[in-house]
């Protein structure tokens, strides 16, 4: 009777799950500390989505997960507009960025930037990463600030308009003053019964 023994030095490996491990780790903290909203999707179903994503639009990831992107949309033709302009960039450009409106969970609609990009860029059908940056408020503040320069213009014109006013009337009321100075003189030397004085 015997015994056969081997031994195997798995250092290189067990240092390379601890790296992978905690590479991992620094990958899903980034991935929840981006300011902006991230999904991977894989033919419009969710994959995958961060933090900011779902308070953005208030969804937890579980809810998302196996889902399409139907229920974001206000309609299916935008729905459609933003599929078909978001592949067609990326075909041609490799990289896709629009414009569009999603819904939150409350109904509420909010203007947001897209930006999508392939995992793969040999195949698409790999999977896409998707960053949404919600620009609402942006919008919100450039409307308020192109209303108010239009009220600001409003008064302005206004203002010119009584400043010009003023300046016939004043001009006008000269020319009164000169007038009924000359009736004065002219009715001096007369009665106040002649007929120049109705």
């Amino acid at each position: 009777t015997g015994l056969i023994g081997a031994i195997m030095d798995i250092t290189e490996r067990k240092q390379a799950e601890e790296a992978l491990r905690e590479s991992e780790s620094n990958l899903q903290s980034v991935f929840d500390a981006v300011p902006v909203g991230i999904c991977f999707m894989k033919g419009r179903v969710y994959k995958r989505a961060n933090k900011n994503w779902c308070e953005s639009f208030g969804y937890p990831e579980e809810e998302l997960i196996g889902k399409t992107t139907d229920f974001l949309y206000e309609t299916e033709e935008e729905k459609e507009r933003v599929g078909k302009q978001l592949y067609e960039n990326i075909h041609e450009r490799g990289i896709a960025s629009l414009f569009t409106r999603l819904k939150r969970s409350d109904g509420q609609l909010r203007d947001v930037a897209l930006m999508a990009k392939p995992l793969n860029s040999r195949d698409i059908e790999a999977g896409t990463v998707v960053v949404v940056l919600d620009i609402t408020d942006r919008n919100r503040a450039e409307k308020e600030k192109k209303r108010l320069e239009d009220q600001l213009q409003q008064a302005q014109k206004m203002e010119a308009i009584g400043t010009l006013a003023g300046g016939i009337a004043h001009d006008f009321n000269n020319l009164l003053m000169a007038i009924q100075g000359r009736t004065s003189i002219m009715l001096m030397d007369k009665d106040s019964s002649h007929p120049d004085f109705g």
